[in-house]
């Protein structure tokens, strides 16, 4: 057993003899890297004093996620998903470590799918004693082997599963406990060069790569914050084929596809909480080293041609001329502002779909731009829309609106598209009756296909309304129907226009999850599990913009959430 009343006053600061170094450091080429930096202590601390958790420690260590990310909670009837009982695992971790935790993707198993992972986590002193006397009389795991003179422990009752991944193992060094399903990061953790103070960082380490640390200095991180970043093109292939329907069809002629990397932060902001994202792309389709073709992410266009769709045709517009916009139904939504004739043309989906119309239109004796994007306005939403899946889940379906020229461009636009889309056999046309029990209307709707994607269209006022499911459409163009758009004059959004700086923005957006958790109340009503949703942020708002450069485009979003 450890003393850790031997232990000096260092142990109050980092690095601590005997702990392992940070994963930034010594992991060559991750393809995610996740962080929780630990709240300061205060400066009357003893020796042993533990740090306190910060409020983003206290999220994410919150049971009430669960119920969040499990549209419900566990029952004798309805066990956890996956997701779900891994979400309570690092829930648990959580609740003993010091606040401090990195997690790192270094691959991906082809076949199987099997991610490779490696996890530090600075445990609380009393919990790393704990620990360590579990390991110490072979009570929790087994020896496995020694790496830089530490030993590894692999947990017992674990069966030994052939292949990379299978096998995970763990060690405790001071109060750093380190786990991993990858033998070869382990070893680069583990037998690491003693860090100095003059030394640059590793060749390979991502601490050491030029343009995560160059994105870095945009990202706001403080003390408590989370933050991750994730190699986008090398993530692409493997999120590319779980990103289907219109959320896919988004992300690629959104131009998200093409990022170069990602990365994100979510910090303490007084009571509330500040997000920031940043989605780096590059300007031309060659990479600078030698001319080659960059592979995209999920949605990419394949000729890698960078930042492309949407976002190569935003229009910046002040950011108070888009409150109007802004959807007013389900849990609120965005609007953007782009010019939909450019970000049409140029997504690598759109131009699919382009291509399929435009023969029709011609076909059919009519000019695809006269009739289609010589009626499209500047500007497009998205609202999302809470409803109950077949098997009683809570689900959030997306439904898209394109701004047109005005009421009667909208009309024109959909019934030209009606005529020939079922002559070229890509549309079927069919009806909803209003869920409105006030309103005997009946939608007119147009189911349009397109290879594996399908999607379902109608007009409303001055937009064309469109989503994957029929019902969720019919819902939110009542909602629609019902509610004008409204101008939201309340303090977060008032906080998060004053955050733009007064810039013009390419899109503002506000969601109020109160909806969804009522849903999910009334869907664990009955059942007895106690959930308490109420400290949980509720109101999002923000806005997003553009940072155009030499050699890219950083594209910024900014939220700010509160309860």
């Amino acid at each position: 057993m450890r003393c850790f009343s031997l232990l000096p006053l260092a142990l109050l600061t980092a690095p601590v003899f005997g702990q392992v170094q940070r994963l930034v450091d010594t992991i060559a080429r991750p393809v995610a890297y996740l962080c929780l930096e630990a709240m300061p202590l205060p400066a009357n601390a003893k020796a042993g004093d533990e740090r306190q958790p910060g409020p983003v420690q206290r999220l994410l260590s919150d049971p009430s996620l669960d119920a969040v990310f499990q549209g419900g909670v566990a029952t004798a009837t309805t066990p956890a998903s996956g997701s779900g009982r891994a979400l309570a695992l690092v829930r648990g971790l959580l609740g003993r470590s010091s606040g401090e935790l990195e997690l790192v993707l270094t691959g991906i198993v082809p076949g199987d799918g099997q991610p490779l992972l490696v996890l530090r986590a600075r445990l609380q002193t009393t919990e790393a004693d704990r620990l360590q006397m579990a390991l110490d009389g072979n009570e929790l795991a087994e020896p496995r082997r020694r790496l830089g003179g530490h030993t590894t422990y692999r947990l017992r009752g674990d069966g030994k599963a052939e292949g990379p991944g299978q096998e995970v193992e763990l060690a405790l060094v001071g109060a750093d406990l380190v786990v991993g399903n990858d033998t070869s990061a382990l070893r680069e953790v583990l037998e690491a060069p003693a860090a100095t103070t003059t030394a640059a960082p590793r060749a390979g380490v991502l601490a050491g790569d030029p343009s995560f640390r160059a994105m870095k200095k945009q990202l706001p991180v403080a003390a408590g914050s989370l933050w991750l970043y994730g190699d986008w093109q090398r993530l692409g292939d493997r999120l590319g084929g779980a990103v289907d329907g219109v959320p896919g069809w988004l992300m690629g002629s959104s131009g998200l596809g093409s990022a170069r990397a990602v990365m994100a932060s979510v910090s303490p902001d007084k009571s509330d909480l500040t997000a920031t994202l940043l989605l780096d792309f590059a300007n031309s389709k060659a990479d600078g080293a030698g001319g080659r073709q960059r592979p995209g992410g999920p949605g990419h266009n394949h000729d890698g041609l960078g930042v492309d769709g949407w976002f190569a045709a935003v229009k910046p517009v002040p950011a108070r001329s888009l409150l109007a916009e802004l959807p007013a139904g389900g849990l609120g939504g965005l609007v953007l502002s782009v010019d939909l004739t450019t970000s049409f043309r140029n997504s690598h989906d759109g131009a699919h779909l382009w291509h399929d119309l435009a023969h029709a239109f011609e076909d059919y004796g009519l000019d695809i731009d006269r009739n289609v994007t010589g009626r499209l306005g500047t500007h497009g939403t998205v609202q999302f829309h809470v409803g109950r899946s077949a098997t009683g889940t809570t689900t959030v379906d997306s439904v898209y609106a394109l701004r047109t020229k005005n009421k009667k461009a909208a009309s024109d636009l959909f019934h030209d598209l009606r005529r020939v889309s079922e002559r070229a056999k890509l549309g079927t046309p069919l009806t909803r009756d209003s869920k409105d029990p006030k309103d005997r209307r009946t939608h007119e709707l147009l189911s349009l296909s397109h290879n594996d994607l399908v999607m379902f269209v109608t007009a409303h006022e001055d937009a064309l309304v469109f989503a994957t499911g029929a019902e969720s459409l019919v819902s939110v163009v009542d909602e629609m129907r019902r509610n004008k758009p409204r101008t939201r004059k309340s303090e977060p959004m008032n906080a998060a226009l004053a955050a733009a700086g007064g810039d013009n923005v390419a899109g503002l957006f506000d969601v109020e999850l109160q909806p969804l958790f009522d849903q999910i109340m009334g869907a664990i009503a009955g059942t007895g599990a106690r959930v308490d949703l109420s400290t949980l942020p509720k109101r999002h708002v923000g806005h997003l913009d553009l940072q155009r450069r030499d050699d890219g485009t950083v594209v910024r979003v900014r939220v700010l959430s509160s309860k």
